[in-house]
């Protein structure tokens, strides 16, 4: 297995703590560039993906997360979620 799928699949795991200061924009354009390489769940694609910055926004969340994760979603400094676009979009 190469270096790179190594650590992908065998070592990173998911963030629970980060650091208290904003994400730099280019940073979330870059992930998100990445993100839609790839699969969506299930290859339901299009994906839609929304990234949530704000306090209000993000207790609009709240009923949609594992209690485990509550903490987690209020505080981190962008909450991402994603789901299959099932109507097509207004052009």
């Amino acid at each position: 297995m190469s270096r790179i799928l190594e650590q992908l699949f065998a070592q990173e795991r998911t963030f629970s703590y980060w650091q208290a200061r904003p994400v730099p924009e280019g940073l979330v354009e870059a992930a998100f560039q990445l993100a839609s390489l790839g699969p969506a769940s299930a290859n339901c694609e299009p994906l839609r993906l929304v990234l949530v910055r704000s306090p209000q926004a993000k207790e609009q969340l709240l009923f949609c997360v594992s209690t485990g994760n509550y903490e987690k979603v209020r505080t981190a400094p962008i909450t991402a979620t994603g789901a299959p676009q099932t109507a097509a979009p207004r052009l």
